[in-house]
């Protein structure tokens, strides 16, 4: 079925759908979804919090309506679509690296965008004017009685889901939240700095889920503060991440205790703690405490469209700690690379479609993924090609234990 012509639907004027792009551009703040014209047309059932809980909500039912089966394949419409939402406003990317990291030219990527947004508002404005008289999630409406989810549940239950699946890099997260809530800060008059520990180790969670889990304590802290400093210390120590959040400044609602302790599920569902002292015992300066379990295991990406090929580097590195994960074509690849921020990457370059000097090409020209070492691994003879398109070293096949393992300790790693 279409994803925009569902039965039974109505075009939703412009206006509606331009109230929920910028809905969609403000998911994270707020203060933005409450100044959002929409905003009254929230499930009215609870207090402030609880209506920009059931409004965020609302948004992201109405995007996952258009995840794809798994049985489609990565490169169909119906992914290209949810992915475009999902990096968008989701996940936050700028237009920009949602273009390069799904690999549309710019007008493919705006007619893409087009069709998804009027795609989401037509979900909305279709519960909104035929199924209901306000904006609530879809799993609320699905429930009733004492069975009804609550919003913080349903949040909790979404990130228990991401855990161990995928990796998040802790310190692009909290520079990611810190630009986001810029205008809050200056706002406020709040200072936020960041302390981040060079290489920090990824945490076993997904990116988006440990920026839900951290974003609202973000914006309860520095909505409880005036003329402030929120200073945000991270520290790796033995397979443990430490978040410090020190406030120094006035805090100004009582009821911040009360809110951060909603936060803590939300941690504690991707695996953290979340611990603060009384606010009456230190209240000119109080550290939040939130610690994560580290992943420390390097992920090594191997790009062959032989499967076979895969297995044999995951059995010649058994017992090495390597976490490998293994893709068959060019952009599975740069799926996976996006999704689990590898260490390093095995790259064969005789791979039909785009080939592996495509991949390779690709990578070198994004500065996120420019610092990861690449080795060719290949029938062909080309070392000096690989070396001067940017490879880190080459293998020449068939490989055996001893010259991969020695070529990948030789790699420039973050870790000893």
């Amino acid at each position: 079925m279409d994803l925009v012509q569902r039965k039974g639907s109505i075009d939703p004027p412009e206006e509606f759908v331009e109230q929920i792009r910028e809905a969609l551009l403000a998911l994270y703040v707020p203060s933005a979804l409450q100044a959002n014209p929409l905003f009254v047309e929230v499930d009215r059932g609870g207090g402030t919090i609880a209506r920009i809980q059931n409004f965020r909500r609302a948004l992201l039912d109405a995007i996952e309506v258009f995840h794809p089966r798994p049985d489609l394949p990565d490169t169909s419409r119906a992914w290209r679509i949810y992915r475009i939402l999902e990096l968008r406003y989701i996940e936050c990317n700028d237009v920009s690296d949602v273009i390069q990291q799904i690999a549309l030219s710019k007008s493919q990527y705006h007619r893409e965008h087009h069709y998804a947004l009027q795609a989401v508002a037509r979900i909305l404005w279709s519960d909104l004017r035929q199924g209901s008289t306000e904006l609530v999630p879809t799993t609320m409406r699905r429930e009733s009685g004492p069975a009804l989810l609550e919003p913080l549940q349903h949040e909790v239950a979404s990130l228990q889901r991401a855990v161990g699946s995928v990796r998040a890099a802790p310190s692009e997260v909290l520079q990611g939240i810190a630009d986001l809530l810029r205008p809050l800060c200056e706002r406020n008059a709040v200072t936020l700095q960041l302390e981040l520990q060079d290489n920090l180790p990824a945490l076993a969670c997904d990116r988006v889920a440990l920026r839900q889990a951290l974003l609202p304590i973000f914006v309860r802290v520095i909505n409880a503060m005036t003329r402030g400093i929120l200073r945000v210390s991270v520290r790796a120590r033995s397979r443990i991440i430490d978040i410090s959040m020190t406030e120094v400044g006035e805090v100004l609602h009582a009821d911040c205790d009360a809110l951060l302790r909603e936060c803590g599920s939300l941690v504690a569902a991707i695996q953290g703690e979340l611990s603060f002292p009384d606010q009456s015992a230190a209240p000119e300066a109080r550290t939040i405490q939130l610690t994560f379990p580290s992943d420390d295991r390097p992920t090594l990406l191997v790009v062959d469209n032989h499967a076979d090929f895969h297995s044999l580097v995951e059995r010649l590195l058994a017992g090495l700690n390597w976490d490998i994960i293994g893709a068959t074509d060019v952009d599975q690849a740069y799926q996976l690379f996006a999704a689990r921020q590898p260490e390093a990457i095995i790259l064969d370059v005789m791979i039909p479609g785009h080939d592996g000097w495509d991949l390779l090409a690709r990578l070198r020209e994004s500065p996120s993924a420019r610092a990861v070492p690449v080795v060719i691994c290949s029938v062909l003879d080309e070392p000096e090609m690989a070396i001067a398109l940017g490879a880190a070293a080459y293998l020449h096949k068939p490989i055996d234990r001893e010259r991969l393992v020695d070529t990948l300790r030789r790699l420039p790693l973050p870790f000893g």
